[in-house]
């Protein structure tokens, strides 16, 4: 979503392409010329090429990429095709609809069906192991849109549309606005998820529920064997409330962005990052300083989406400004 990076998380917009040029092809949203220009200057202050990322118009109300773009799923026979949830903000008085319209043009320029799943589900509330195990929070039960489906047609429509053979769903944390999954853990592989703790002497009742998650998702059944839980320290919310997360990563052909904090322990960040350097040894890991994202109520997760390998990209690249 580079449509507001470039205009008010400068830093994050630099870092972030800076981290991952070279090792994939980056699609910056805009929606205009003008954006894509201050885009394009950004890139030239950062010393990298303009081409480093491919700006795309398409109107957005907002940047959480995360939440309202497309789910790629290839199915056993070899089918690929995008999943679209109903995107609804939960403030009544910001719908977003240019940001629920961005998976049928991405469909569209590449040429794949897109299904809509009639349920309400934001992306950064929905992680998948690849191998058929989906975890949400309990917020996907709870939204009063969603009420009218019970637990077992929200399972049958995971089933459905993404292949789901077994839906964990957990409760949030108590006090975090968004209530999203992404935010407190995160898949490494098949087998192996990260779940964030908590000083329970600085947060109790969260702690408590982030133990609870770990202790609900250790030794679930996949096909490389028992789940394995790692856990990753979370700092304590900003004096003005902010949550903060080394969770919401964003993982990249070798790479793990990895959120930093000014104001944070050094080190419990340091033990944040020798987590992933232990259990990801062959990959790098880019710490991007967010700040900025976190006073919006984001992190890195949330503000990008990754198209997989299978899909071939071409002809959105074509779209670039």
């Amino acid at each position: 979503g580079a449509n507001e990076l470039v205009r008010y998380h400068q830093s994050v917009f630099k870092d972030l392409v800076r981290a991952a040029h070279g090792k994939l092809p980056v699609v910056g949203f805009v929606n205009d010329n003008d954006e894509a220009e201050l885009g394009q200057a950004l890139l030239d202050e950062a010393g990298l090429p303009i081409q480093a990322v491919h700006f795309v118009k398409h109107p957005l109300d907002s940047m959480w990429l995360r939440d309202f773009g497309p789910f790629f799923t290839r199915w056993s026979d070899g089918n690929v095709s995008i999943v679209h949830p109903v995107y609804s903000n939960p403030d009544p008085n910001e719908r977003r609809p240019r940001d629920d319209a961005l998976s049928a043009f991405i469909g569209a320029t590449l040429g794949i069906k897109v299904e809509r799943m009639p349920l309400i589900i934001e992306g950064g509330n929905l992680l998948s192991n690849g191998d058929g195990l989906m975890v949400t929070s309990t917020r996907v039960v709870d939204r009063p849109e969603n009420r009218s489906y019970s637990l077992q047609d929200i399972g049958r429509m995971l089933q459905r549309y993404f292949g789901c053979r077994t839906w964990v769903y957990l409760r949030p944390l108590e006090g975090e606005p968004t209530g999203h999954v992404d935010f407190c853990m995160v898949f490494l592989r098949r087998n192996r998820v990260v779940v964030s703790s908590l000083d329970p002497d600085q947060d109790p009742v969260n702690a408590k529920i982030l133990d609870e998650m770990a202790e609900r998702l250790a030794g679930l059944p996949t096909s490389m064997g028992p789940m394995i839980v790692e856990r990753i320290p979370m700092p304590p919310r900003t004096e003005a409330g902010d949550w903060r997360s080394y969770c919401n990563v964003l993982l990249l052909n070798g790479t793990i962005l990895m959120p930093s904090y000014t104001g944070v322990d050094p080190a419990l960040e340091a033990e944040a990052e020798a987590t992933y350097r232990r259990l990801m040894p062959a990959w790098k890991v880019e710490k991007i300083l967010s700040d900025s994202l976190v006073r919006k109520r984001g992190v890195l997760h949330c503000i990008g989406t990754t198209i997989p390998g299978h899909v071939n990209v071409l002809p959105l690249l074509g779209e670039a400004l």
